[in-house]
């Protein structure tokens, strides 16, 4: 179970990073720049979630 974490969150940062690249590949034009945009916005949420449940993150005061 401990070696899933780790390995939970570079998977999730994997997925935010391929999301955020297609969010902005689909802002190059107008018809998909909607769904770019929420795409991107997704991905960023992950990564930022994943990074708050990284263990060295120790202290959440200057992040909240």
């Amino acid at each position: 179970m401990s070696d899933f974490i780790p390995t939970g969150i570079q998977l999730s940062y994997l997925v935010a990073v391929s999301l955020f690249f297609v969010g902005l590949k689909n802002l190059g034009s107008p018809a998909t720049a909607r769904n770019g945009n929420l795409l991107a916005s997704v991905g960023m949420l992950i990564a930022i979630v994943a990074t708050l449940l990284e263990k060295e993150v120790l202290n959440y005061q200057m992040i909240l």
